[in-house]
Order: structure tokens, then sequence, then C-alpha cells
């Protein structure tokens, strides 16, 4: 069901509510809002944590003179060289 569907059958569902039960939906509406940003909130910090734990891991590191890209690159290679012989050890 797509938003829109859904906002509508919520609007269908709580148009006969008595008052008091349509407080009650907008009250745990509001706490589903609350979990939904305490949950954001929560990701976010474990995010900078993670870029302070990278930054100062690279600072004792220092500089590093091969990209991923190399790696990676060497690796293809040194694969394709393993299957050729391989091939004519066989």
């Amino acid at each position: 069901m797509m938003t829109q569907q859904y906002k509508q059958e919520l609007l269908e569902q709580i148009r006969d509510l008595p008052v008091e039960q349509v407080r009650e939906v907008l009250d745990f509406a509001s706490f589903l809002r609350q979990k939904l940003q305490h949950e954001e909130d929560r990701l976010q910090e474990e995010r900078r944590q993670a870029a302070e734990r990278m930054d100062e891991r690279r600072k004792r590191i220092g500089p590093v003179g091969i990209r991923a890209a190399d790696l990676v690159e060497e690796g293809r290679t040194a694969r394709v060289a393993g299957i050729l012989q391989e091939e004519n050890g066989s």
C-alpha cells in the first residue's frame, strides 16, 4: 500500500472514534515519532564516533602510499597469474 493510501485509511478509521480515542491515536503517533527521532540520533552519534575513531587511526598510521584501487588491481593480477600457471602446469 502506498503512503497516501495508508493516510487515507487512517483518516477513515479515526473519523468516527470518540475524542478520547483520537487523543490516544495522536499520543501513539507522537510516541512513534519520538522513537524514530531517538533511533536517528543514536545512529548519527554512532557514525560520528566511528568517524572520530577512523581519524585517530589515520593520525597514528600516517600517510599511506597506496590506494585501495591499486590493491584490488594487484589482487586481480595475482589471481589471473595463478589461473594461467594452473593451466600451463596441467
